[in-house]
């Protein structure tokens, strides 16, 4: 009868999978078998003591980890905690400013934005405009997108307008900064600045004066130096003016659409690439196409709420 019960605990014990069955069992023969026979075994009260004994799991604090488990959980640990803490740090780096504040323009709109510290932005259509917020003495940054002119204040900090073709650095004056499609130009008013482009892997600064220009194209370096056209009244925008200086017809419409709203088409391909310099003046887009279509000898024609070149 003992050795019925025991085989058939056996076949339980086998089944739970615990990984000290031998040990369990070897005990159970040597000391619980013994002591449950000399208390009548065939009761059914001492088969069950006998029964909990093998077929329960020993208890946690009995269980005893190989030393090398041991060391791979808390190598695990530690590894875990570090990179927790490295991902955390990437987070807070990466992260920016929630003081930073964007400033946008959409069709046809413009915006003049007054700093802390007096310096004036004044932003044209369809741009951008970041402030970052950074230390007083780590100086005055900012990211645009599109074109503005600006009004910096001096106050023993530079200045810096960083764009995704280059950046300007400046301690106080006023010029202007344009980034349409692939190229990015920069005139001075009044003062000097730094224009530096990220092409290359070295040195590509070029400073300009008052009255003068430079213009990079993307992956390039700035150009030397030259004098900004039409004088006082650049930057035309600024005026109410679309000033073209050797601009595509493409280029010029993609801004003229731009600056009203409006969506404007070059029927023939050929035409995009040609090159026009004047001013353009007008209220209206309607006024404004007119005095375009005679500077680039087209003609232009309002079809479903678009305006076609041809």
């Amino acid at each position: 009868m003992i050795t019925e019960r025991l085989h058939m605990l056996l076949s339980r014990r086998k089944k739970s999978g615990d990984a000290v069955a031998d040990t369990a069992l070897a005990r159970a023969l040597s000391r619980d078998v013994g002591r449950v026979s000399a208390q009548e075994p065939e009761t059914e009260a001492q088969w069950r003591r006998l029964e909990a004994r093998i077929v329960a799991p020993a208890p946690a604090s009995a269980r005893t980890l190989p030393p090398f488990t041991v060391r791979r959980r808390a190598f695990a640990l530690a590894f875990g905690v570090c990179a927790a803490v490295v991902l955390v740090a990437a987070v807070v780096y990466w992260i920016p400013s929630t003081d930073s504040r964007v400033y946008r323009t959409g069709f046809g709109q413009q915006s003049t934005i007054l700093l802390p510290d007096s310096s004036e932005i004044t932003l044209n259509h369809t741009s951008s405009l970041t402030v970052v917020n950074r230390h007083p003495a780590e100086g005055r940054q900012t990211l645009l997108d599109g074109e503005a002119f600006f009004r910096v204040r001096r106050n023993g900090t530079p200045f810096t307008v960083q764009t995704a073709l280059g950046s300007v650095r400046v301690l106080g004056t006023e010029f202007n900064v344009r980034v349409r499609t692939a190229e990015m130009e920069v005139a001075v008013v009044g003062g000097k600045v730094r224009v530096t482009s990220g092409g290359g892997g070295r040195d590509s600064s070029v400073v300009i004066s008052t009255g003068e220009r430079t213009r990079i194209s993307r992956g390039g370096f700035p150009d030397a130096p030259e004098a900004t056209p039409f004088g006082a009244e650049y930057p035309g925008w600024l005026h109410g003016k679309l000033l073209l200086d050797r601009s595509t017809i493409a280029g010029a419409c993609e801004e003229l659409g731009a600056q009203f709203g409006v969506t404007i088409v070059i029927q023939r391909a050929e035409l995009g690439g040609k090159t026009v310099t004047g001013e353009v003046e007008g209220r209206t887009v309607d006024e404004a196409l007119r005095t375009f279509c005679a500077l680039a000898h087209v003609a232009y024609r309002h079809e479903n709420d678009r305006y076609i070149l041809y």
